[in-house]
């Protein structure tokens, strides 16, 4: 059995771990945190996340602890064009589950330590080195300098990946121009708190709006009055969170070097359009357990950039075509593409893209 590093205790690197530690590895799992952050980022468990999960029974805990969403609605201002019906996804998990990621973390550090390993936290990666057997990271925790040696390193370490600048690998893409605003709200509104909600209105501007728990919702919009653009009969209550993002577009030239190799956000970043995130880094850290347990792990690299490169090319249409201010492709959008939506066959390969099922 190999001994492997983990750079980063978000939802990729401490799945990771998990099924590592499963599989019989020896798991170190670091951390700069002190501590799981309370924002909810991301938010849909999908279908393929869930399947992955369900031979260890983990895939249970996370349902019990989630809010199941089957239907979606898409919404030209006031006027409802689509509807997305999860239940006609041919699967055993025909639904998106909404799950904090907080949440998400707190299951699989809590299963993780139920194993034996503890996340090892304030602890920051400066650099690594790598041979032909081993990797020799060196790391600082309270002020104090030490290495880690091990077999393979894995960078689920963010955007911001220090292995992947380690490594010197390329992060190419572009960053969009608008800025976002993302809220955790507990409000009142005519539609409901079982189904997601996507509006949108004139000039480029959409709104999101996902329920968390009973009259919680998560609301994602580039409206500059994010609650003065909500529909007629909605009242806010209280904010839990609030803040604004940059969406960016970007993939690594490649995610294996040697030794260490990259999942998650360190791969791969996108904009939330399909929900696609998250779920896309738990799939690379499965992959990357398989490939080790199979001796394969040359084939991580080819496996993986594909599916994380069509991702991205499908939630770029997917984005763009929400925001735009073009008219040509407004008109296109509006008349061709959403009524589209409606039909069983294109409906059909949509609810797969969103369930995340290659």
């Amino acid at each position: 059995m190999a001994s492997i590093l983990v750079v980063g205790a978000g939802p990729v690197g401490l799945t990771a771990a998990l099924e590592l530690k499963r599989s019989g590895h020896e798991v170190t799992i670091i951390e700069q945190l002190a501590e799981i952050s309370q924002l909810s980022r991301a938010l849909g468990v999908n279908a393929r996340t869930l399947e992955l999960f369900t031979p260890s029974g983990f895939a249970d805990r996370l349902i019990n602890a989630g809010r199941v969403i089957q239907k979606a609605h898409v919404w030209l201002k006031d006027e409802k064009k689509v509807l997305i019906d999860m239940n006609n996804l041919e699967h055993q998990y025909p639904f998106i589950l909404s799950l904090p990621q907080y949440k998400t973390e707190g299951l699989i550090e809590h299963a993780l330590s139920e194993l034996g390993v503890k996340v090892q936290r304030l602890t920051h990666l400066e650099g690594f080195t790598q041979s032909d057997s081993s990797i020799v990271a060196t790391v600082t925790q309270n002020g104090m300098e030490n290495e880690i040696t091990a077999n393979y390193i894995i960078g689920a370490d963010g955007a911001h990946s220090t292995v992947r600048k380690t490594l010197d690998i390329g992060f190419r893409g572009k960053q969009y121009p608008e800025t976002w605003s993302l809220a955790d709200v507990e409000m009142t509104w005519p539609y409901g708190d079982t189904d997601a909600n996507l509006f949108i209105l004139d000039h480029g501007i959409a709104n999101v709006i996902i329920p968390i728990s009973d009259n919680r919702f998560r609301i994602i919009s580039n409206a500059d009055d994010l609650f003065g653009s909500l529909p007629k009969g909605t009242t806010v209550g209280n904010i839990h969170w609030q803040s604004l993002f940059s969406v960016h577009c970007r993939i690594v030239d490649h995610y294996q070097e040697g030794r260490a190799f990259l999942m998650g956000d360190a791969a791969h970043i996108h904009s939330p359009a399909g929900g696609r995130g998250m779920n896309l880094g738990i799939e690379d850290a499965f992959c990357f357990v398989e490939k080790l347990n199979n001796n394969t792990l040359q084939h991580y690299n080819t496996e993986r950039r594909p599916i994380g490169e069509s991702v991205l090319q499908q939630t770029d249409l997917l984005f763009r075509g929400l925001k735009t201010k073009n008219p040509i492709i407004k008109l296109i959008r509006n008349y061709i593409f959403l009524p589209m939506m409606n039909k069983p066959a294109v409906q059909r390969k949509r609810l797969w893209d969103m369930a995340g099922l290659h």
